[in-house]
């Protein structure tokens, strides 16, 4: 009796590349460079600002920044939004979660290194003493970028050498015209395409 076929093999793959990464993998592509950060955090009262609606890179980015800074990564609930209790560095992210009177007295422990929120908390930050670098996500992003992150990802994910699926730069601009800078659906959509295919090509031919 054959074995069964090993699942995105006739992708040249191991999995589908756009669905949902663990922290070991999304660092290893993430397109994000926090020497900026890192920079602006040797200032003991710093703290980095990422603002910015879902699917823009918040998460990825602290990510990227907390294993930068070897600090904790806390993600709040939406249901219960609690913090756990600080014991070494920490980025939040969804801080736009917590009440303002808890976040005007956390905002003052200088712990907390970077926030991720979709409101604009520096003037709080500032009331706080602190010294706040504001960034808005993403910081830019082209068809160029999204080509790279679509090869990074289809070749974290390559099982050997030969042809994988690849996105033509007229697909790229079409994608980026329909979802903007919301990433999180944009792979939401290439995730579906993979999942279609059936033979390696453009990832254009079904979208």
């Amino acid at each position: 009796m054959a074995p069964p076929p090993l699942p995105f093999a006739h992708l040249n793959l191991t999995r589908n590349p756009f669905g949902e990464l663990d922290d070991r993998d999304l660092l290893a592509i993430a397109q994000v460079d926090p020497s900026r950060w890192i920079e602006h955090l040797r200032e003991p009262s710093g703290v980095v600002l990422l603002l910015g609606e879902k699917g823009r890179g918040k998460t990825t980015s602290l990510k990227v920044l907390a294993a930068a800074i070897d600090a904790a990564y806390v993600h709040l609930d939406e249901e219960r939004p609690r913090m756990p209790p600080l014991e070494r560095s920490t980025v939040i992210d969804e801080a736009q979660r917590l009440g303002g009177w808890f976040r005007r007295r956390l905002w003052k422990d200088r712990r907390i290194r970077a926030i991720g929120s979709h409101h604009d908390h520096a003037a709080e930050l500032r009331r706080s003493g602190r010294t706040v670098l504001v960034e808005t996500l993403p910081l830019s992003w082209n068809a160029t970028n999204l080509i790279r992150l679509v090869d990074e990802r289809i070749d974290r994910f390559r099982r050997s050498e030969g042809p994988v699926p690849t996105l033509p730069p007229e697909t790229a601009e079409r994608l980026l015209r329909e979802f903007g800078s919301d990433i999180r659906r944009l792979l939401g959509r290439l995730y579906d395409v993979v999942q279609r295919m059936s033979e390696v090509g453009p990832l254009a031919n079904r979208l």
